[in-house]
């Protein structure tokens, strides 16, 4: 029977606030086991639902899951989220 490892995926998707108007979509990914780094990247969007596509992408080929769930972190003025990260944690054969 071969050996389980624990990855944990770390989703992090930030609005770029330093311009006034527009400003594109940060999106950082990382799936780490305790001692390295599997997988990382790191993309611009110019959207949030486009980048939550990328995601689902990437969760079902670097991943045993299906899907991660975001969570808004920072709101603006008007309640519309800036921010959103997500954390799944699972396991892969050594």
């Amino acid at each position: 029977m071969a050996k389980k490892i624990t990855q944990t995926m770390t989703v992090k998707l930030e609005k770029n606030t330093l311009v006034e108007r527009g400003g594109g979509w940060l999106l950082d990914i990382i799936i780490h086991e305790p001692e390295r780094a599997v997988f990382a990247e790191c993309t611009a969007w110019a959207n949030p639902s486009a980048a939550k596509k990328h995601i689902k992408k990437v969760v079902v080929e670097q991943t045993t899951r299906k899907s991660v769930k975001l969570e808004p972190v920072k709101l603006d003025a008007n309640g519309k989220a800036l921010s959103f990260t997500g954390e799944i944690t699972y396991k892969v054969d050594a």
